[in-house]
């Protein structure tokens, strides 16, 4: 039930946003505004004329941030995995030799 909900209120916002665009206004043009899409790589609105033209979209800046941030996550885990390896075995006896 809630997630019909939030899909029907997700539509209608997606409906309203193609008509009445306030966050793409048209450069140069006084109180005229387009509809925006959002775009996946990189992430972030695409405003468009109502021709379909595109005249604004996310810089690649956000692109290199998310790499970044992605790259520094890995190491963190890494680093991570790595010291509880080594806390583990640290923990382990040792097994003996018998000769």
């Amino acid at each position: 039930m809630f997630l019909s909900v939030i899909y029907l209120v997700t539509a209608f916002d997606k409906q309203t946003n193609a008509e009445y665009d306030l966050s793409c206004p048209l450069p140069g043009q006084d109180s005229q505004f387009g509809y925006s899409t959002w775009q996946s790589w990189p992430p972030g609105q695409v405003c468009h004329q109502a021709d379909g033209s595109v005249f604004s979209r996310p810089g690649l800046q956000r692109a290199g941030g998310i790499v970044i941030a992605a790259g520094g996550l890995i190491v963190f885990l890494a680093a991570g995995t790595v010291a509880v390896q080594r806390r583990v075995s640290e923990q382990q006896p040792a097994a003996s030799v018998d000769a």
